[in-house]
């Protein structure tokens, strides 16, 4: 048989008592441990999953890049007739795409221009939304006519009477 020794702790307990309890402590510390172990892990987990699908973007998402300016080609002002025997002097600019020929030809960019302003009011043209608009047009018609050396239009000149 064994003797077991009983001493007096602090507190009126007895070692034995104190042992037991710190036994009973280390088990219940460790899978408290563990559980915030595998809580931290999961929380980075989600939060880099998180990023990876909504944060970081995907090539899909992601806007086309514009190209880089080169070039503004000034085309000279043209007169236009506009309705009701008004007219519209009309200068513009060219912005070419960095390494396009800068000797562009403004022939088919000044047709456009006739062919899409001749004939508006110049009530209409006097609105500042609705002037931005045709200009918008223009822009859209005289790129897609260039192709991609042409990436832009400027107004330089626009006087109506």
């Amino acid at each position: 048989m064994s003797a077991t020794t009983l001493t007096s702790a602090p507190g009126g307990k007895t070692a034995q008592g104190a042992d037991a309890r710190a036994g009973t402590e280390g088990k219940t510390k460790k899978p408290k441990l563990k559980k915030l172990l595998v809580l931290v892990v999961l929380v980075v987990v989600a939060g880099g999953a998180a990023w990876f699908f909504l944060l970081r973007g995907g090539s899909a998402s992601a806007a086309p890049k514009k190209p880089e300016k080169g070039a503004v080609v000034p085309i000279d002002a043209i007169n236009i007739n506009l309705a009701d025997g008004h007219y519209l002097k009309f200068g513009f600019a060219l912005q070419l795409k960095k390494g396009a020929k800068a000797e562009l030809d403004p022939s088919e960019a000044l047709s456009i221009a006739i062919d899409q302003l001749t004939g508006q009011s110049m009530e209409k043209l006097s609105k500042t939304e609705e002037r931005r608009k045709a200009v918008e047009h223009l822009t859209t018609a005289i790129e897609k006519a260039y192709g991609e050396e042409v990436i832009g239009l400027y107004p330089t000149t626009l006087v109506m009477q």
